[in-house]
């Protein structure tokens, strides 16, 4: 009897243990080998498409997710650089290349305009338009340390959008597992400010859902626990949202 309940004990134990998250991790690196910080990871089931987990890459490029779906839909978004989506199980998937979206112009390799990434140490500046910048032009996207700025007017997006939320979710940085909430990319918690003017806020989701999107002038995602160089979780960020003054 004793050893029949063992066994059975045996037998649920092991059930447990294959419904626990299994890890699914790798490495992401550009087109000259090196390894690619803050790429934004999200992992959805791919039978329904429904939102699993995220992270961003750290320092080295790695990036780690918890997974129980035997089958998961893995995309791979930087900004500047062509998205990737891939099929995966659980285990290491080893070294991931992303590719620039672009190939550079043959005026930008005689070296008449500026390159559309330039790289140094942790700061990554993006020139979306291969253009020399002039005056005041920001980078569509620029890295500093924690901190990522989307300057909206940089980046050139391929649709239009309904509303000021809907261009937010747009950006790489930003995720919204149950299609109404805003969530950044490898952060357990996300606080939500909007800057500009408005009136009587009720929600901030419901202020950005009643702004036209051309109101949006840049995006801060801000992660303040991280990611570290040891590794891409966090356990906070703030989105900041900034509307133009008119």
């Amino acid at each position: 009897m004793k050893k029949t309940i063992l066994f059975s004990l045996l037998i649920l134990a092991l059930g447990c243990q294959t419904a626990l998250a299994q890890e699914i991790r790798g490495k992401i690196v550009n087109e000259q080998g090196k390894s690619m910080r803050f790429v934004n990871c999200v992992l959805r089931n791919t039978a329904d498409g429904s939102y699993i987990a995220s992270a961003v890459t750290n320092a080295e490029g790695e990036f780690s997710l918890q997974s129980t779906a035997r089958d998961c839909t893995l995309s791979l978004r930087m900004l500047g650089f062509v998205s990737k989506k891939m099929e995966c199980e659980a285990g290491d998937l080893g070294t991931i290349l992303l590719r620039r979206e672009t190939k550079p112009s043959d005026e930008e390799e005689d070296g008449m305009n500026f390159p559309p990434v330039v790289m140094n140490r942790d700061t990554m500046t993006y020139h979306i338009d291969h253009k020399p910048m002039e005056g005041r032009k920001r980078p569509a996207l620029f890295i500093k340390d924690s901190t990522l700025v989307y300057n909206i007017d940089q980046i050139p997006f391929k649709k239009t959008f309904a509303n000021a939320k809907e261009l937010v979710k747009a950006l790489p940085s930003v995720v919204s597992p149950d299609g109404s909430s805003l969530k950044v990319v490898g952060a357990k918690v996300t606080t939500l400010i909007v800057t500009g003017s408005f009136e009587n806020p009720d929600s901030l989701n419901d202020v950005l859902k009643s702004l036209p999107a051309e109101k949006v002038k840049r995006v801060i995602v801000e992660y303040g626990d991280g990611p570290t160089e040891d590794w891409p979780f966090a356990a906070g960020a703030t989105l900041n949202v900034i509307l133009r003054r008119r």
